[in-house]
């Protein structure tokens, strides 16, 4: 099984500075990806943006728990130093940082779901990033 991670640039008017966008293809039906491989292929799309003043997350909310948003959402807040860095079992790469520590908003997409609970927000996004007031709470839980 190969696994190709791709970074491309978006097709921008020759007089508009080109941004990257990310295309990542990975797996098969046999293929697992690890929390080291998904944290380094986050890196390697970040440190490729450069720095950033503001950043603006929508993950889906907790019915879409399989889909690594969460995880990938707390990869993205360890990067740009909004929380410290939570261990993953058998994450032996080393701590890639930006030199900027932006602004994060993150807003949880509900769409017509109810507010997530904040097992669910602690299980989705770790528990670093679930103690910050940044993720939509319900306080009732």
């Amino acid at each position: 099984d190969e696994i190709t991670h791709q970074i491309m640039s978006n097709s921008q008017p020759p007089h508009q500075e080109q941004q990257p966008a990310l295309f990542c293809s990975i797996g098969s039906p046999t293929t697992s990806i690890s929390k080291q491989d998904l944290r380094e292929t986050v890196e390697k799309f970040l440190e490729s943006l450069g720095a950033r003043d503001d950043v603006l997350l929508l993950p889906p909310d907790f019915t879409r728990f399989h889909s690594q948003a969460g995880t990938i959402t707390r990869f993205i807040s360890e990067y740009y130093n909004f929380t410290e860095r939570e261990e993953d079992a058998g994450d032996s790469s080393t701590r890639a940082t930006s030199a900027s520590s932006p602004s994060i908003q993150i807003i949880p997409a509900l769409g017509t779901h109810a507010p997530m609970k904040n097992e669910q927000i602690e299980l989705m996004f770790g528990s670093n990033l679930a103690n910050t007031k940044t993720c939509n709470r319900n306080d009732d839980s």
